[in-house]
């Protein structure tokens, strides 16, 4: 089991589409399907 906390500065950038990768990336990464592993993320945009 694995926890991510994320916290961004991205100028200009849109909080649906940070939101929308940020689950691309909870749910595709290859390093956690390779070992099975559980990953959640806690994500915060910041302007």
């Amino acid at each position: 089991k694995s926890h991510l906390d994320l916290v961004a500065h991205v100028p200009g950038a849109d909080k649906s589409k940070f939101e929308a990768a940020v689950k691309a990336a909870e749910t595709g990464c290859p390093v956690s399907k390779l070992f099975k592993a559980e990953i959640s993320v806690t994500a915060r945009l910041e302007s």
